[in-house]
């Protein structure tokens, strides 16, 4: 099976609300990593599971995973429009397809 995978960087207060806005928009999954891993600025978060609210890193990568019907234009423009009610400028917006 084919996917197409929409990829941006998001600062830490957005990381959570641009989950559930691709998730609202139709993403099958999201995947959120530390956009500076394998930097100098790569920072690593444990949390022990009692905590109400998990950490998110200072710049976020968003992997979201769309059915390969949806078009990689459509895909770019949801990744400004997220950046654009969440209050952001959208970083390293890339979609790539990905094969099962």
């Amino acid at each position: 099976m084919t996917w197409n995978a929409l990829h941006f960087v998001v600062p830490e207060s957005a990381a959570d609300a641009a989950c559930d806005a691709l998730l609202a928009a139709g993403a099958l999954s999201v995947d959120v990593a530390d956009a500076d891993a394998g930097t100098e600025s790569e920072r690593a978060i444990f949390r022990e599971p009692t905590h109400a609210s998990p950490a998110r890193w200072n710049a976020n990568l968003l992997s979201a995973l769309f059915e390969s019907s949806v078009e990689t234009a459509s895909l770019q423009a949801l990744a400004l429009a997220v950046g654009n009610e969440l209050e952001f400028i959208p970083q390293h917006v890339s979609v790539a397809r990905v094969d099962d």
